[in-house]
Parts: structure tokens; C-alpha cells; sequence
């Protein structure tokens, strides 16, 4: 029975802690919710007719893996498998892994946001009522627009190699006689409070000549919008490994296991105090606040837009510029240390049930030396900084008041990581999306993605409108409906806001 729920537990974690997704396409592809697509194409705010938007507890959660999939946890838990059989199967699993794997998790919370358009009035003869030829109506044009919203970002982000990944599982019985490179080994966590300023504007380009003796100024073919943020961070919790390498050497007839490590892990968590050896301690009576503000940083997003005849654009975005340094109850471990245990098991694992007092002395001595006595120098941590490029292509209509709007939208987004940490990674992600613009009423989308975190994932989202009200959804549940085998984890957004 122990082994039973050791199973279901390890192979919970593998499936269900990962990131996701690298953009959110209900609001990055939508056009009612362009406050919170700015935060992956800042040049996005300002870009419908409202000239304020108030967003209200907007919520995105996703986790996802490159390690199984809902294809194998049936397979594991659904298909009758005894405890030998589903062991069996797992270690069949970890025989298959890339050599670089990855788990993660995110939750995204935005409880207020708050954007404001700033404009002009202009006169323009309009073509729509005939009897009113004479009469000018006037038209809002925007100057620029302005934005203030305050973020939770929570994230997180594990990946191990191959070889440590058997060796945790099965012991060291299967390297007898080798010296085994653990390979890469880390994470990277943190809960941030971001306070942000955004601004976007269109960028006035000289006009076209247009009539026979190209004498009279027509629209610019071509349009140019930038945008930023810039944020304020407070960093609540963080950890992260800044480094990690290391192997072991197996002797051939199991006498002994050889260790060669060189390892720093740095942290800022909630503890109460430290004690005479200067190791944290909790204390129940008066437990340490999860609330504490623990590190202070800045962040900055930029981006640009450019638009050809209104229905190509081409967007380019550069995001989370910074970093936060910690200072309060920070921990910080480093191990660089070459020893030796003699007298191993062979059978040391987590996939074995046989544990004897000498493997548990084992492990007792590994964890003593693995977790020196903490310093509490402050570290610097950087932001998932990470490069977005989107091309789109729209198809224009008009709404009953004569104001364009794209009823048809095909998108194609590539993203990539400049860091391992959190949402970024360097393995890029490719997206291709559709939005049908229901005379700006609702919204109906579709995006499948590729790489990233994930192997594969398809995303379906719906959004409306009812006067000022905006209200959408949206997940990638369809992955599942599709293909089990490349089911690799899961999102869901909710977005409620109003504009006018």
C-alpha cells in the first residue's frame, strides 16, 4: 500500500507541476480584454475604441511538463496495473526521458487595472448619410494611452536530468562500475507583487500623396504604435538554484558510492528566527508572515506594432527587463565537496521497498551533507525575461455606427526565453491562433501552440460583451479531447472588466 501511494505521489508531482503556456490567447488574440494582453504586447493597450477600462480580479492559472502525459497517469491508475507492473512502467518511462526535463507551475492574479485613452476631437464630411454631406462629424482620435494595474504573479519551474531522475528512482545498482554525470539540476520560484505604469501611443508617419497630380495628403499605409510598463516589485518568496553540477561513481562490486558535488541554492521564505547554529526555525507561537515583503526590484516591458493597409501588422516585444534583490530572511546554501560512503546498497531508490537502517543512515548523512548552515547575504534574482514576436493578419468590417473593427483575425506567435526561470525558457514556442470578432460583441477563438514547455496544446476561448460589461473564458481542455498522448498539462483564464 506504501508503494502504491509513493507512485500515485511522485508521478502527481511529475504531471501536475509545469508551466503551461508562455502567453495567455484569450487576451493576447481578443479585443475586449486589451489591458491584460499588453502584458505580453505592450504596443496592444489602447487599441479598441473605449476610452476607459477597468479590469476586476482577472485570473490565469496553468501548469504543464515535458515529462508524462494523461495518456500514461490512465494508463498507471486506470488500467487495473498492480504496484510491480506500474513501478514496471515507470521506470520504462524515466528510460525515455530528454536528457534536460521540465515541471513548473503559474497563477496569475490581477485584482484591479485601470486604463485611460486620451484623445482629440476632429472634424471629418462623412459618405454614410448623404442628406449630411455638409454637416462635419466629429471624430475621437487618440494621442495616447495610459494604464495602472496591480499584479500577483506566482511561478515556478524544476528541471533534472535523465540520469538523476533513474538514479532517484531505482538506486545506484544500475551504474555499478561507472562514474555517472547527474547532470543539470534546479528551479526557480517567486511570488511577486507588481505595481505597473503602462503608456502606449500611435506614432505619427508622414501621409501619402494620393489624386491625379499627387498634390493632396491621404493616410499613411503604413502605422507605428509603441508601448511599455514599467513595474515596481515587491518579492515576496523566491528561491532558486544559481548553480548546480555533480556526479557519482559507482564501485563495480557496490562497496562504495562517490559524490562529487558543487551546488548553491539561494532562498527568501518565511522563518521565524534563527538558532545558535544559525538555522531558521519556525516557531508556532509566533509564526513568521508569508506577507513580508522580502526583496524590492523594477521590471520594464517595450514593444511596437507595425500596421500595413490595416489588415498586416507585425508586433515585436521585449518583457520582464529587471530583477529584484533580497535582503529579508534570506538563506542561502552552497555545497562544493568531493566524499565517499562505503558499504552502499545497490537497492537504494525511491522505486524499492526493501529500506534498510544502513540505506536510511545513508540518506540521513547525504541530506547533512547536501544542507550546510545557511549565510544570509542578499541575492539578486532576475526577471523570466523573454522575446515575443506576433504577425497577424486582419479582415476589416464596420460596425452600425461605421467604426472598423476585425472580424476575422489569424495570428502567429513565437516566444523565447533569454533565461531558464519561471515562465521563460530557451526551448521557443510557436502559436497559431484565429478570432472571430462578432461585431465587437463576442469573441470566439482558437490557438494551438508548440514547443515551450509543452509538446502540443490547443486553447478554445469566448468573450462578450453586453454594453460595458466584459466577461470571457478560456482553456486548453481541448488538448485533451484531441490527444491524450500530448496532453501535458492544462490553463484556464477568466477575465471580467468594464469599458465605455
Amino acid at each position: 500500500m506504501l508503494r502504491i501511494q509513493l507512485l500515485v505521489f511522485i508521478y502527481l508531482c511529475l504531471f501536475c507541476l509545469g508551466v503551461q503556456a508562455q502567453n495567455n490567447p484569450a487576451v493576447t488574440y481578443g479585443s475586449h480584454f486589451d489591458l491584460q494582453g499588453a502584458r505580453y504586447l505592450p504596443s496592444k493597450l489602447g487599441e479598441g475604441y473605449e476610452r476607459v477600462t477597468i479590469n476586476l480580479g482577472n485570473t490565469y492559472a496553468w501548469f504543464g511538463n515535458n515529462l508524462t502525459n494523461a495518456a500514461e497517469i490512465e494508463e498507471i491508475f486506470a488500467g487495473n496495473l498492480t504496484s510491480e507492473q506500474a513501478n514496471q512502467r515507470i521506470v520504462d518511462k524515466l528510460g525515455e526521458l530528454n536528457q534536460i526535463n521540465r515541471v513548473g507551475f503559474g497563477l496569475y492574479v490581477q485584482p484591479i487595472g485601470v486604463a485611460i485613452k486620451f484623445g482629440k476631437q476632429k472634424h471629418r464630411y462623412s459618405m454614410r448619410n448623404p442628406t449630411e454631406l455638409c454637416q462635419p462629424e466629429d471624430v475621437y482620435q487618440e494621442r495616447f494611452t495610459v494604464s495602472f494595474d496591480v499584479n500577483e504573479r506566482v511561478e515556478g519551474n524544476l528541471f533534472l536530468s535523465k540520469n538523476l531522475a533513474q538514479f532517484a528512482w531505482q538506486g545506484n545498482k544500475q551504474f555499478a562500475g561507472q562514474t555517472v554525470d547527474l547532470g543539470n539540476f534546479g528551479g526557480s520560484g517567486f511570488w511577486q507583487r507588481e505595481i505597473a505604469i503602462g503608456f502606449a501611443a500611435p506614432i505619427p508617419i508622414k501621409k501619402q500623396k494620393i489624386g491625379f497630380d499627387k498634390t493632396k495628403l491621404g493616410p499613411s499605409p503604413i502605422q507605428l504604435r509603441v508601448g511599455g510598463r514599467i513595474k515596481v516589485i515587491q518579492g515576496m518568496i523566491a528561491f532558486r538554484t544559481s548553480r548546480f553540477s555533480g556526479n557519482i561513481t559507482t564501485a563495480a562490486d557496490g562497496s562504495s558510492i562517490g559524490f562529487d558535488v558543487d551546488y548553491r541554492l539561494n532562498a527568501a521564505v518565511p522563518y521565524d528566527r534563527l538558532n545558535a547554529n544559525n538555522e531558521p526555525v519556525l516557531d508556532a507561537q509566533e509564526p513568521a508572515s508569508p506577507l513580508t515583503v522580502r526583496g524590492r526590484g523594477l521590471g520594464v516591458d517595450v514593444g511596437a506594432t507595425v500596421t500595413l493597409e490595416e489588415k498586416v501588422s507585425l508586433s515585436a516585444s521585449l518583457l520582464d527587463i529587471g530583477m529584484v534583490r533580497y535582503r529579508n530572511q534570506v538563506l542561502n546554501y552552497t555545497v562544493k565537496d568531493n566524499f565517499t560512503f562505503e558499504g552502499i546498497p545497490f537497492t537504494l531508490g525511491l522505486g524499492n521497498n526493501n529500506t534498510t537502517n544502513n540505506s536510511q543512515s545513508f540518506v540521513d548523512s547525504l541530506t547533512n551533507r547536501f544542507t550546510p548552515t545557511p549565510t544570509q547575504e542578499a541575492f539578486n534574482m532576475p526577471l523570466p525575461m523573454r522575446v515575443a514576436l506576433q504577425f497577424a493578419y486582419r479582415v476589416p468590417a464596420r460596425d452600425w455606427k461605421g467604426r472598423r473593427f476585425d472580424l476575422h483575425q489569424f495570428f502567429a506567435t513565437y516566444t523565447q526565453g533569454i533565461v531558464e526561470l519561471g515562465t521563460a525558457t530557451r526551448r521557443p514556442s510557436f502559436q497559431l491562433g484565429y478570432n472571430l470578432n462578432l461585431f465587437t460583441i463576442a469573441n470566439i477563438g482558437l490557438a494551438t501552440s508548440f514547443g515551450g514547455h509543452n509538446a502540443f496544446a490547443m486553447t478554445g476561448y469566448l468573450s462578450l460583451r453586453a454594453g460595458p460589461i466584459r466577461l470571457g473564458v478560456g482553456s486548453n481542455a481541448l488538448t485533451y479531447l484531441v490527444s491524450k498522448e500530448n496532453t501535458t498539462g492544462a490553463d484556464i483564464a477568466f477575465n471580467l472588466g468594464i469599458a465605455w
